[in-house]
């Protein structure tokens, strides 16, 4: 449990965190030291447990362990004593097969229009100094976006500009915005994101699973013109605006989350 929630629960109780050498092993691999440990009350389906939790810096959601939900029937552990299995098809053959869907950035159907608040005042940041090493490899990275039909150059004036933000993933470079002033503004269409309440009945005798994962899945949905140029952020290269939606748009787990529905809607078995 990250710190931040712990000390919202706290302003509805009385709690004390005590210390703890634990070290926190994640699934990259990677260790966090815990800040601390607290022992929770937690009810699920009219019935209480006592938890205890490590607490870390962050603001990530509770996370339980494997054996907890398994205890507290939030998931069920069905063990095959003998599996028959078909020859497995090598990757390769897939990729070969159905080129088309691996080949190339997707794109979900129709454009987006980000609403913005009437009565919002615009926000131009300023450039972000960034370390000279990162400056070839960044321009690097921009040229490929805007080559993908990602990014565009922007030379006319724009009512909002936004600061870029470097983020490297393993030994890659991931550009993102920080739209913290346009998200204040953007307008929310809600929907409803499945929970996993909603999902578990509906896997409770399955024994087979398969994930897809959508590469750069907000990508995959166009922005209109003037969404686009609402995107507009500073590089040291000048300005640029996404055509695809960027990560980090307050509106974009949504409204991804309903074209994905849209998509798949009807198939059984798929959530």
């Amino acid at each position: 449990m990250s710190f931040n929630t712990l000390c919202e629960i706290k302003q509805s109780g009385s709690l004390t965190m005590q210390p703890t050498n634990t070290k926190l092993k994640l699934y990259n691999g990677s260790c966090v030291p815990a800040l601390g440990e607290c022992d929770l009350n937690c009810i699920y389906n009219g019935e209480s447990r006592r938890l205890n939790f490590k607490i870390i810096k962050g603001e990530q959601k509770p996370l339980l362990s494997g054996e907890t939900c398994t205890s507290m029937g939030l998931i069920t552990v069905h063990i095959a004593n003998s599996i028959n299995t078909s020859p497995i098809t090598a990757p390769s053959d897939i990729f070969m097969e159905y080129k088309d869907v691996f080949e190339g950035l997707g794109c979900l159907p129709g454009e987006y229009h980000l609403e913005i608040d009437p009565d919002a005042q615009p926000v131009k940041h300023t450039p972000r100094r960034i370390a000279i090493p990162l400056k070839a490899e960044l321009k690097a990275h921009i040229e490929t976006l805007e080559k993908m039909e990602v990014l565009k150059k922007v030379t006319e004036p724009t009512e909002w500009i936004s600061s870029q933000v470097i983020v490297r993933k393993g030994s890659k470079l991931r550009l993102c915005i920080d739209p913290k002033d346009l998200n204040k503004a953007l307008k929310r269409s809600h929907y409803p994101m499945p929970t996993i309440e909603e999902i578990l009945p509906e896997l409770a005798k399955a024994k087979v699973f398969s994930v897809a994962d959508a590469k750069n899945g907000f990508w995959q949905v166009k922005l209109d013109e003037t969404s686009s140029y609402l995107t507009t952020f500073w590089t040291p290269f000048g300005r640029y605006r996404w055509l695809r939606m960027p990560f980090g748009i307050a509106t974009a787990p949504e409204e991804y989350q309903r074209r994905q529905h849209e998509v798949l809607e009807g198939l059984p078995g798929i959530h």
